[in-house]
């Protein structure tokens, strides 16, 4: 197994700081060594492309012998297209993604690896846990509802829960380049990546496991307000046009997310009126599956 490259894709963008530093370290001192970084410098802007190969300079002289390739876009295209020429730079067989201020626990790429391996898998995803700015655990994303793997089953999970968090995900580079690797779409784009793999009938497998750890940064961002309001949206018109075989339950489970999603959303942008109406909405919808989301915020 230790003959097995492995890329790790790094997508930045105005994070040439701790951050980015915290993240490329994590990758560094992977218990498995056989890892080529490549980091995707999204920037377009020479000030700011400064801050990460300086970032990475650093990172080079306490760890000299670091597969680090930087590659600087020379206008900003997008997290989408930047993790897309992350795959197409990428020599390693096997393809990871981290996000640039998320980070590996020292044993994620060897274990994850060994189980993609010994499983003979095309693509598979581990569980993840979300931290505030502060360090405070705020949500744990456990993908324990995966009972089946079937391609109808596995799209009704990924349709009500989400298969996601870019961090925890690993494929072979043949199976990314097979079904056309990112949408051009920043807003949902790992979503989208995974409707992709599991249609594309490649084999899945669920790492159990929480070997990522992510950061949340409140109201900042592409994730958050109205992009997060705009991407959610964009989302669930695609959902409802792909909804042939799913169950009413489950129908009724995905309507419900979704309002309960843009109810938080809007709270988070203080917008009060909009969130008690979206949060009623969600809750007539499906009452208990509503309750246990809010209780669990593993939405």
């Amino acid at each position: 197994m230790e003959n097995e490259k492995v890329s790790v894709v790094i997508a930045t963008y105005k994070r040439g700081n701790e951050y980015l530093k915290k993240a490329l370290l994590s990758v560094v001192n992977q218990t498995y060594k056989n890892i080529e970084i490549i980091v995707v410098d999204d920037n377009g802007d020479k000030s700011f492309s400064d801050k990460t190969e300086s970032v990475i300079e650093e990172v080079k002289k306490d760890y000299p012998d670091a597969n680090i390739v930087l590659y600087l876009n020379e206008k900003n295209v997008g997290s989408a297209a930047s993790r897309n020429k992350g795959i197409e730079l990428a020599t390693g067989k096997y393809v990871g993604f981290l996000d640039d201020d998320d980070y590996y626990l020292p044993e994620k790429t060897e274990k994850q690896l060994a189980y993609f391996i010994e499983n003979n898998l095309d693509y598979c995803v581990s569980d993840l846990e979300l931290y505030d700015e502060n360090g405070k655990l705020t949500q744990r994303r456990v993908r324990d509802y995966i009972k089946e793997t079937d391609t109808l089953s596995l799209l009704k999970y990924h349709f009500c829960h989400h298969i996601t968090g870019t961090s925890t995900l690993m494929f072979t580079k043949d199976y990314l380049v097979k079904i056309g690797c990112f949408e051009p779409i920043d807003i949902g784009d790992e979503f989208y990546l995974m409707n992709k793999a599991i249609t594309g009938g490649g084999k899945f497998g669920y790492f159990k496991g929480v070997y990522v750890h992510a950061i949340s940064h409140g109201s900042e961002g592409l994730s958050s307000g109205e992009n997060k309001i705009k991407g959610e949206n964009g989302l669930y018109q695609f959902k409802k046009e792909r909804l042939k075989g799913f169950d009413r339950k489950t129908i009724r489970f995905i309507k419900m997310r979704h309002f309960l999603v843009i109810a938080f959303a809007n709270f988070k942008a203080k917008r009060f009126i909009k969130t008690a109406g979206n949060l009623i909405a969600s809750f007539f919808i499906a009452p208990v599956a509503c309750l246990k989301l809010i209780l669990t915020r593993n939405a």
